[in-house]
């Protein structure tokens, strides 16, 4: 079969966001406990809209994103979305049901501190919700929930990644606010090939607030083992399996400072991170090799 196209550019503005530019038209999607709704209202001063935060995530598409579905449907649902100056985002409530009829696909889950690269419907969102939430904490917005994974996954920024989960006892979502006094446009979009790159931008009236991040360091680091596990056969006659990378564990903590255009310190947030170790497992089709005899003592 052909590989996907190879590039894809970005969304154009949509209608309703070129109405805002124009100011003939405010679309608020208020994100709260009760639902998503729109509230239409005319405004007539909401001209000048520029990217006020922003982040790229690069991911490979394979059978742990659902081939890349699962990052690309947020992308695409959340794309055009506009955040009422007071409301919150919740990508959870935001990106809607996750399953087969709305596009998502079996992906990756952490289970029990181990992946299990296909355990879940809509496994490998977390690149979406990492990007997302990146792109709010640059634009200096007041964040409320962010959860990190239970082991690092490389390619992330360390200390800022932001896990989403939720089954029938548990959820875990990634919620921001706007407290800006403009309203704020999510674009969002996918590119490339083989490897791809989902980009998330907030546009909104300039806040003038500046963002500052200090920390990130790794610190009480344990090293993860890798292991080798002989097996009688693999599936299609494989002669290895990869069955899980080692990972090292360790904490960090990333400190976040927002001033206003006065200067004024609005937002100071700490966010620690334990990422637990895990064991590296390769698998090898075929009997473990002969053990080498004893050197003869003289």
């Amino acid at each position: 079969m052909g590989e996907r196209p190879t590039a894809r550019r970005s969304p154009p503005i949509p209608r309703r966001l070129a109405l805002i530019c124009t100011g003939l038209l405010v679309a608020a999607l208020v994100i709260s406990g009760t639902g998503a709704f729109l509230v239409l209202s005319a405004s007539p001063g909401l001209t000048g809209l520029v990217p006020i935060g922003q982040w790229a995530t690069t991911y490979t598409p394979d059978a742990s994103d659902g081939d890349g579905a699962n990052i690309e449907v947020p992308a695409q649902v959340l794309n055009g979305k506009v955040i009422r100056p007071g409301g919150q985002f919740s990508f959870l409530t935001a990106v809607g049901p996750i399953d087969e009829a709305h596009g998502f696909k079996m992906g990756g889950v952490i289970l029990n501190g181990k992946l299990d690269p296909t355990g879940a419907i809509g496994g490998g969102i977390c690149a979406a919700s990492t990007a997302f939430f990146n792109a709010a904490a640059r634009a200096g917005l007041r964040i409320d929930e962010r959860h990190a994974h239970s082991f690092y996954i490389d390619g992330y920024p360390v200390g800022l990644d932001a896990t989403v989960y939720s089954n029938d006892s548990t959820t875990l979502d990634m919620r921001w606010t706007n407290d800006t006094n403009s309203p704020i446009v999510i674009r969002s979009w996918w590119d490339g090939g083989s490897t791809r790159v989902i980009h998330v931008e907030l546009w909104s009236s300039p806040t003038g607030r500046t963002t500052a991040f200090s920390g990130g360091l790794r610190t009480d680091i344990v090293k993860a083992t890798d292991d080798i596990q002989y097996v009688p056969s693999l599936p299609g006659g494989r002669k290895t399996y990869r069955e899980q990378d080692p990972v090292d564990g360790f904490s960090t903590i990333v400190r976040r400072t927002v001033v206003d255009k006065n200067g004024t310190a609005i937002h100071s947030d700490v966010w620690s991170s334990q990422y637990a170790e895990v064991d590296g497992l390769l698998e090898i089709a075929g009997p473990p090799p002969p053990l080498a005899a004893p050197t003869p003592s003289a």
